[in-house]
């Protein structure tokens, strides 16, 4: 993941990568959430199951230390400053002025930084965001990334869905430090029963069986979370 900004970057981004690559528009918007939706094939209407905050990890600047040493004695940064220093654009030496809010990433992924809270809360503020995923064909379950400025203007129907993943993505508010593991497996838990339940739904509407793909997702969803522990 890489933001480009101008033909260079992008040239020379092409050219080192050796991935399969999505081309994704920039969206300004300051907050980021992952909005879990369910809905059921004989259902006109979702609901969210659940919400991810995302938290871009910051410190804040007092004109004389370097960024380097800023990262490494805050207690929510020091564990991952050799991966924001080793994997990003980011100078140790830049001193940040005094006051300055300096964020280290804002690539709104796991395993690029971003810190991953549950945010059951703001679920009253995605209604708009459930309608707006009712008018997709087909679209039963899965997460979309959304991106807004503030949850009054999120709660108006102003915000951005960036990425959308189907029944495979994972509901990631398990990525949440401070959930217990019972709380973890709860979750998939329910995540995936949805999942098996709708599969068999559109089955029957369809008079056809679709067991053995549901089976190599969950087989490709644990073999990447067995890589991520």
């Amino acid at each position: 993941m890489a933001f480009i900004q101008n033909k260079d970057e992008l040239e020379k981004y092409l050219k080192e990568s050796k991935k399969d690559l999505v081309e994704q528009e920039f969206c300004p918007y300051e907050h980021e959430i992952g909005v879990f939706y369910i809905r059921r094939p004989d259902e006109q209407r979702g609901r969210i199951l659940s919400i991810t905050k995302k938290e871009f990890p910051f410190v804040i600047g007092d004109g004389k230390t370097r960024l380097f040493d800023l990262v490494f004695s805050n207690q929510e940064t020091k564990m991952r400053f050799e991966w924001l220093f080793e994997h990003s654009n980011l100078d140790p030496n830049k001193i940040p002025a005094s006051g300055e809010k300096y964020y280290l990433t804002r690539k709104g992924s796991h395993s690029k930084g971003c810190l991953f809270k549950d945010g059951t809360e703001l679920i009253e503020f995605t209604e708009p965001v459930a309608r707006e995923l009712d008018r997709i064909p087909d679209f039963h379950i899965g997460r979309v990334d959304v991106k807004y400025n503030d949850k009054l203007a999120l709660k108006a129907g102003d915000f951005k869905i960036i990425e959308l993943n189907g029944a495979g993505a994972e509901s990631t508010n398990i990525y949440d430090p401070e959930l217990t593991w019972l709380e973890v497996y709860r979750i998939l838990y329910r995540q995936w029963k949805e999942v098996f339940e709708i599969g068999s739904i559109n089955s029957r509407k369809r008079g056809r069986l679709f067991l053995g793909r549901f089976f190599f997702e969950i087989f490709i969803y644990k073999t990447n979370l067995r890589k991520r522990s």
